[in-house]
């Protein structure tokens, strides 16, 4: 376990008593709706993430849209409720919302009767940016959520598999993404104790 890759993260019990969020409303017995976390990276960088479930802000045209900001030394990333823009750091600002909007998406069958905020987090189509032409057939008018990645993991998964090859997200790249927001959580049931992260290495191939 290194010492370098640590976090502290503080919980918020929410207030509203509708029994959506909280102790005993889930199945994991989560208290907190809101976490805020603070993470020292290996490499000696900082990254903070909130993952809120109760808070006044949609943003974007679909109720899943992540409030993002990436901020590097040459460039930055960051989504707002309007759109997204690249940021770079000579040069003009770039607004890039319409390579990441999703257009002529038709509702599934099976989401009919869901509200708009659902039926929208699961898009049947793809915005701009995907590199849809590598897709099966197949997979066109299916749900596709996560911002579009579903059918895109599917396929990266399925190929391995068929080619014998190591997926791009596999289990070390997976645990990578994964073990921050575990020990995060851990760290708030503590009140924010700071926690090493571990680290599982890369896929050896």
């Amino acid at each position: 376990m290194s010492s370098r890759r640590a976090l502290s993260c503080l919980g918020y019990r929410d207030r509203l008593g509708d029994g959506v969020l909280g102790e005993g409303s889930n199945l994991w017995d989560n208290p907190f709706s809101n976490e805020s976390c603070l993470m020292r990276t290996a490499n000696g960088g900082m990254c903070r993430i909130n993952e809120f479930r109760r808070v006044g802000w949609r943003g974007g045209p679909r109720a899943s849209s992540v409030h993002m900001r990436l901020y590097g030394t040459a460039a930055s990333f960051e989504t707002h409720a309007a759109g997204a823009v690249w940021v770079p750091h000579t040069g003009d600002i770039v607004d890039v919302t319409e390579k990441l909007t999703f257009r002529d998406t038709p509702v599934s069958p099976d989401d009919i009767g869901l509200s708009e905020d659902f039926q929208n987090d699961l898009p049947t189509s793809h915005a701009p940016v995907h590199p849809a032409n590598r897709l099966p057939q197949e997979f066109k008018g299916l749900r596709n959520g996560h911002e579009g990645s579903h059918q895109f993991l599917v396929d990266d998964f399925v190929q391995a598999v068929a080619h014998h090859e190591l997926p791009p997200v596999n289990v070390w790249e997976a645990a990578k993404y994964a073990t921050p927001g575990i020990v995060a959580h851990e760290s708030a049931l503590r009140d924010g104790e700071m926690l090493a992260v571990a680290d599982f290495g890369d896929s050896p191939r």
